[in-house]
């Protein structure tokens, strides 16, 4: 799938691999949640298949009451044949100068131990694990909260509605919903920007209904 690596194999550091499989990402379920840090992730990929490949990967740190804007991830991948992705992936003018071991390492290193959140994530999630699967042999560990199951467990009806109509809770409805000004849609550092929104808005109406600590929420 990822053509990258087909060339000589090369030996790269990978303590940073080591590091990040030998932390903890069991959480304390009596941790309160306006405590916690989570990464808001989005990936933007040449197409809907696993065959396809990543494009850009976007990611904002946030707790449910700030998104750490000055900490921002925003990676662009190489070798990606840009024509068609650019007329739904406007920010795509050209191919990136990095390398792959050091933008997967980057992502490693961003995201350490911290629970992601995206909305409608598996499909990033699995590929960002295609990735490294075929780069360095390891998955993610992360726990992952998706947006999407978040407004299910709040509003079971509006959920329910949405996926008859068959709008699968598109980010656009949810940010229409919760008065969040669609900006750099699309992008995925503009979507990860709009899901941290979200979820920061998610997070608040569901501590109203006595969802406090982490074990309440990841259940």
């Amino acid at each position: 799938m990822f053509g990258w690596f087909t060339s000589k194999k090369k030996t790269y550091d990978q303590t940073w691999i080591n590091d990040y499989l030998n932390q903890t990402f069991k959480h304390p379920s009596k941790t309160v949640i306006r405590d916690v840090t989570f990464v808001v992730l989005d990936c933007e990929t040449s197409g809907l298949q696993s065959t396809d490949e990543i494009i850009t990967i976007g990611a904002i740190k946030c707790t449910p009451k700030e998104l750490f804007i000055n900490e921002v991830l925003d990676q662009k991948y190489p070798e990606i044949d840009v024509g068609k992705s650019a007329e739904i992936h406007g920010e795509l003018s050209s191919k990136s100068e990095a390398t792959i071991s050091d933008l997967v390492q980057e992502l490693i290193q961003y995201v350490n131990n911290h629970i992601i959140v995206g909305h409608n994530i598996a499909f990033d999630i699995h590929m960002i694990n295609n990735l490294l699967q075929d780069t360095y042999q390891f998955k993610l560990k992360n726990r992952v909260l998706d947006t999407a199951q978040l407004m299910m467990r709040l509003d079971p009806v509006f959920f329910e509605r949405s996926i008859g109509g068959k709008s699968m809770l598109h980010l656009d409805d949810l940010c229409d919903n919760f008065s969040i000004e669609i900006q750099n849609r699309h992008t995925a550092v503009g979507d990860a920007y709009l899901t941290g929104q979200l979820f920061q808005r998610l997070i608040s109406r569901l501590r109203g209904r006595g969802i406090d600590s982490l074990g309440q929420l990841l259940k």
